[in-house]
């Protein structure tokens, strides 16, 4: 009787439940939803909300740009050795067809891309595509980093990216609709309009900077450098196997990773757009003084940027500009090996891949070894030339004998004011510097940067005599190591600058410099152009130039004031006194 019962009692007991429910609006609110199948646009929304959470962790959110720039790292590097072998066949085919010539069927031995008329209508091509970023970005690149500080970085990035997301598409477009060439002109022509690559360089670096602080900046920027090298080198590769190496007339051969970049260009910009947020931690919207300022800006740099530059050395400046001078070779090294050694898509690949290599480790391995070598034999040399001009007082010797960071007595007057506890490990050589005058530390830092500087040169100039003289292209491969000495040369020279600049003058000073070199990189790109194939020459003589300089004229050492501070945990009490002194002073530069 009661089993035949339950059923009645149970449906009676939900019917009751459901009334009480439907009663009651908050329980009615509670209640949980049927479960059903997610629809894709909710999953997108959940996975938007949980990237967000994640990305606002302190931990997590100083890498919230990193997925994004990798995606749109791989959507430039998948397709360069591909568009660089697209111009030149599509230059080529234009060239004949513009004379009137048949080239069909196709391919067609007639079609001689070697010609020298032809190898010069590419290499001008090449010249107009680089001034075309150039000749806009020598003003909007200011403008876009000081709207950068206003506005946020958010729009600024935003807006560059859409301008790269263009250049993705481009070639997408011109190989499906068969347009002529010169529809390269307009993606490179918005990428100046938007700042160039020194906007992008200049926002992206504020960014990452607004992200960290001091004790994290130097990981995090380790990080995105690091999964970026890691990216551009399977991009590379990717692009030279999807492409391989088509002959000339078959430019549909390179619609396939036209179609891979401007997907996930895409993709990439989507997510750098809505996957981010504003980092400045202040901003404010634009008024009327404010886009005055913004547009005023380039003239305003102009006057204020004597009293920065006065400070460098001229050297270094000759050093710098003229460097400036042989960074073209970029422009038309694929043209180049085409021409030489017959490279198609998958042999700039492969010799686009060993460079990156090369630079990574060059830049990464080389560069730290030879500085704290050369940073440990001009600190002994400091040290001894300290000691014995103050013999009589004995300073030195007596601060070496008894600093604690030396293993100095724990009751000597130089540890009487240190903290309790035990000493942190520090390394020898470091704590010997540390023992120098901040002026002569600098000092020993501009020396150690000069020798590089002309130890690096060197190297380029060989390289550069390598790459010119090359019949093979396994020539160009063992050229590799001195060449790319160059990226070296350039990072010890803007280091050397730095000593010469308070931190106030720094971002005024990279902005004039940068100015600079963007005005002689378009005049000799220009050149090189013109003298090509043989622009390496060039290039070797500019190197010659540099190591001239760098030999002949002496820099003088870094002037004596707070430029830089080599100690930020215990700044010297000379050091204290003057930047409270000259706080307001530094605040209104």
């Amino acid at each position: 009787m009661s089993s035949a019962l339950s059923p009645q009692r149970a449906k009676a007991t939900a019917t009751a439940a459901a009334s009480a429910a439907s009663a009651d609006p908050a329980s009615r609110t509670s209640s949980p939803a049927p479960l059903t199948s997610s629809s894709p646009s909710s999953s997108v929304a959940s996975l938007y909300r949980n990237w967000s959470t994640a990305m606002s962790s302190p931990e997590l959110r100083p890498f919230m740009y990193l997925p994004s720039l990798a995606v749109l790292d791989f959507a430039f590097a998948v397709r360069t050795a591909s568009q660089a072998q697209f111009i030149i066949q599509k230059v080529c085919l234009s060239h004949y067809l513009s004379r009137g010539t048949s080239l069909l069927p196709l391919p067609n031995d007639s079609i001689k891309c070697d010609a020298p008329e032809v190898q010069k209508e590419i290499a001008e091509f090449n010249a107009n595509c680089l001034a075309m970023i150039l000749v806009p970005s020598l003003f909007t690149s200011i403008i876009v980093g000081y709207s950068s500080d206003i506005i946020g970085r958010k729009p600024i990035i935003s807006m560059v990216a859409f301008a790269m997301l263009f250049a993705m598409v481009t070639p997408y477009f011109v190989v499906s609709f068969d347009l002529p060439y010169q529809a390269f002109y307009l993606p490179d022509l918005l990428l100046g309009l938007v700042g160039g690559f020194a906007a992008i360089g200049s926002v992206g670096f504020s960014s990452l900077v607004d992200l960290t602080t001091t004790a994290n900046r130097t990981r995090v920027i380790g990080t995105y450098s690091g999964v970026m090298v890691c990216v551009s080198l399977t991009a590379v590769a990717v692009g030279g196997v999807v492409t391989g190496n088509p002959s000339v007339g078959h430019l549909e051969a390179f619609l396939p990773v036209f179609r891979l970049s401007a997907i996930l260009g895409v993709i990439g910009v989507m997510a750098l757009v809505f996957g981010t947020t504003e980092t400045l931690p202040t901003k404010s919207a634009p008024t009327k003084s404010s886009i005055k300022t913004i547009v005023s800006t380039p003239v305003t740099i102009l006057k204020k940027s004597w009293p920065a530059l006065s400070r460098i050395p001229l050297a270094i400046l000759a050093l710098q500009i003229v460097l400036a001078a042989g960074s073209f070779r970029y422009s038309f090294d694929t043209q180049l090996s085409n021409l030489r050694f017959g490279w198609g898509t998958r042999d700039t690949s492969i010799f686009g891949f060993v460079e990156r290599i090369v630079g990574g480790i060059l830049s990464g391995v080389l560069l730290p070894t030879l500085e704290g070598v050369l940073r440990r034999i001009f600190n002994r040399d400091a040290l001894k030339t300290s000691a014995g001009a103050e013999a009589e007082a004995g300073a030195y010797p007596q601060a070496l004998e008894t600093s604690p960071l030396l293993g100095g007595a724990a009751g000597s007057p130089s540890s009487s004011s240190s903290s309790s506890g035990p000493a942190p490990a520090v390394d020898v050589e470091d704590a010997k510097s540390n023992v120098l005058h901040e002026d002569e530390q600098r000092k020993v830092t501009v020396k150690i940067h000069t020798t590089l500087v002309r130890f690096t040169l060197f190297g380029s100039l060989i390289g550069a005599l390598i790459f010119a003289t090359a019949k093979k292209g396994w020539m160009w491969f063992a050229g590799l190591p001195f060449i790319g000495l160059t990226g070296i040369t350039s990072t010890c020279i803007r280091l050397t600058i730095s000593e010469f600049v308070t931190p106030a003058q720094m971002a005024l000073t990279n902005s004039i410099v940068g100015f600079i070199d963007t005005v002689v990189i378009l005049f000799s790109t220009r050149l090189a152009a013109f003298l090509y194939p043989d622009y390496y020459f060039l290039s070797a003589a500019v190197f010659a130039l540099d190591l001239a300089i760098s030999l002949i004229v002496k820099v003088r050492p870094p002037p004596p004031n707070e430029a830089v501070s080599f100690s930020e945990s215990s700044p010297s009490p000379s050091a204290t006194s003057s930047s409270e002194n000259s706080g307001e002073a530094v605040h209104s530069a």
